[in-house]
This record gives structure tokens, C-alpha cells and sequence, in this order.
């Protein structure tokens, strides 16, 4: 049985910056799921790699 774990940005830490949300994803192997539309852009634009 496979188990997921959702954790909500806005109910945990609403008004983090997009460079902390990468990073927590990042540092946790977590999935990340987004309806912000700028946000694929802000990590193009700053050449984020993973």
C-alpha cells in the first residue's frame, strides 16, 4: 500500500518566499505541486537546477 503525505505551503507557512518553498521541497525529496503560474518562471529565471 502506498501512503502520501500532503503538506499544504499555505496552512503551514502562508507568505514564504518561492526560494524556501524549493528548498523545503528539495531537502524533503518532496513532490511539488503548484497553481502559481509565476512560479515556473521564477525558477527559470533563476536558473534553479534540482
Amino acid at each position: 500500500m502506498l501512503v502520501f503525505e500532503v503538506v499544504s505551503v499555505k496552512e503551514v507557512a502562508i507568505g514564504i518566499e518561492d526560494e524556501k518553498v524549493i528548498q523545503m521541497a528539495l531537502k524533503n525529496n518532496w513532490l511539488l505541486l503548484t497553481q502559481d503560474k509565476d512560479f515556473g518562471e521564477w525558477v527559470f529565471a533563476h536558473l534553479l537546477k534540482t
